[in-house]
């Protein structure tokens, strides 16, 4: 299964998202360039808000597309660098045109959309951090995702808004969901497999505020060049860029119109993400997918409020029990018999059912619960030649190394730290952490295995036709080693290095 789940997310990732060649029709693109700095590639749409033709565009200088040609060197800035936004500027045919501008390698990416009259925008005066309640220092991140969902809900008039967290496997699950009533299926609390949201998917929403899809059900528009050699230009930061084939069957079979993701990057990396849903087409003006954005920055902060909140609040007491317990431990040949009366401690703090300490002579001392010594030593083994970390938390040994059937389940989850005698290459302090398997019931919506249809003599990821609740039971797994946890390890580590290294 796990061999056949990996061939569909391959799969997906083959497809070049950013080099489509093709938009959406809710706008026009031109691509600008050459040393005459002239249009080489247009939408076949041009016309729509020019009146001229491909043809009567192709060659020409950009202000053809204009009454009176923009400044193109100035404009709003946007959070994609590099990109900006002229508003309400006079376009060919008379029309009011938003105009978004790409600086490229080679020249410029111009992106045109009819200007909605004000009517048209649904966004209220607000300071989103009040709106999000996300200024002071009381965040709850359910309460938090919730609010936010409801509120893009309420300036964008999406039907459906979810608040999706992407897991460490790129899996995700819905967090938060208002909205949808009988026109779609409910996901709260369900998972979605990482094929759904393929890496370069992913990149492209971390590079990017938002995604809209207008209208799931529209043909792509098809960017035509004079010049057969000319390649199909960048659209990573193009609102324009068309949609996937893969993707809009996917939408469909979610009885999906209209779609408009915000991204949420937290650090620099993509947390989740804000998903829209509608039953019907569903355009939003410029101003609109600002102010949602801003929402979606609203919620950041939020969230990196608790995240800030959880630590601070738990670094006042491990940083104190760590030291203790260190302390007691000692140093020396006989480190062993510091661990008379803390194995209590030591589990807590780790929520661990078992625990073993191997000190640089390589004697080991276990405690709780803890699988077989050949297999203590064949994890050990593995973890001081194969493993690059020093320090390691994983809730699936099995996806490390293989393990045997006869291990116990004690061994379905490891935490381990190892810290280096000072001045020694061959001395290392090891400890190790051990959960018990923990069989549990996970939902998804939908099968996660994707069928796979034949085009040819190649195979092509198909989306699933159902997104009805699928439950499938989960076993060789611990529970779930938290950020904390993650942090405890790093905070231990860093204490043996101090105290029992040097």
């Amino acid at each position: 299964m796990e061999s056949r789940f990996d061939d569909l997310i391959f799969l997906c990732e083959q497809e070049k998202l950013h080099l489509s060649n093709a938009i959406q029709p809710f706008g026009v693109l031109a691509v600008v360039g050459g040393p005459e700095r002239v249009i080489v590639q247009v939408s076949a749409n041009v016309a729509d808000l020019t009146g001229l033709s491909p043809d009567e565009v192709l060659g020409n200088r950009p202000d053809i597309l204009f009454a009176t040609m923009p400044n193109t060197d100035v404009g709003m800035p946007t959070a994609v660098a590099g990109r900006r936004l002229i508003l309400g500027v006079r376009g060919r045919n008379g029309k009011s045109v938003d105009l978004g501008v790409i600086d490229t390698p080679d020249g410029l990416i111009l992106e045109l959309q009819e200007t909605q009259p004000l009517a048209a925008n649904r966004v209220p005066p607000m300071d989103f951090t009040l709106v999000l309640g996300t200024s002071g220092r009381d965040v709850n991140l359910d309460d938090l995702a919730r609010r936010v969902a409801q509120t893009v809900r309420t300036v964008s008039g999406f039907e459906k808004v979810m608040v999706y967290r992407f897991r460490d496997d790129w899996s995700g699950e819905v967090i938060a969901e208002v909205g949808g009533g009988a026109s779609f299926d409910e996901y709260l609390g369900l998972r979605f497999p990482a094929s759904d949201i393929p890496k370069i998917a992913r990149d492209l929403y971390r590079k990017n505020p938002y995604r809209l899809i207008a209208d799931a059900t529209a043909r792509p528009v098809p960017l035509l060049a004079r010049d057969p050699t000319i390649g199909s230009p960048d659209l990573t930061h193009a609102d324009l860029r068309s949609v996937s084939p893969v993707h809009m069957e996917y939408l469909a079979n979610m009885n999906v119109k209209a779609s408009f993701s915000l991204s949420v990057v937290v650090g620099g990396e993509l947390w989740g993400l804000i998903a829209c849903h509608h039953p019907e087409p569903c355009y939003l003006s410029l101003e609109t997918r600002g102010a949602c954005a801003e929402l979606a920055k609203g919620f950041v902060v939020g969230l990196m409020a608790d995240r800030s909140n959880r630590r601070i609040a738990y670094l006042e007491t491990v940083d104190r029990r760590i030291e203790s317990l260190i302390t007691k431990i000692g140093g020396g040949r006989h480190m062993s018999g510091g661990l008379k009366g803390i194995e209590g401690d030591l589990l807590e703090l780790m929520g661990a059912g078992g625990a073993a300490l191997v000190t640089p002579d390589d004697d080991m001392t276990t405690f709780g619960e803890v699988p077989a010594d050949r297999h203590l030593r064949a994890l050990d083994d593995w973890f001081m030649n194969d493993c690059a970390e020093a320090t390691l938390l994983t809730d699936h040994v099995a996806g490390l190394f293989g393990q045997p059937a006869d291990w116990t389940t004690g061994m379905s989850g490891v935490a381990a730290v190892r810290a280096l005698s000072q001045g020694r290459t061959d001395r290392w302090l090891r400890f190790y952490w051990f959960r018990p398997e923990l069989p549990r019931m996970i939902h998804w919506a939908g099968n996660p295995d994707k069928p796979m249809r034949s085009d040819g003599s190649s195979r092509v990821a198909s989306p699933r036709a159902s997104f009805k609740k699928w439950s499938r039971e989960m076993t060789g797994h611990c529970e779930d080693w938290s950020t904390l946890d993650q942090l405890t390890a790093a905070k231990f580590r860093a204490v043996v290095l101090r105290q029992l290294c040097a």
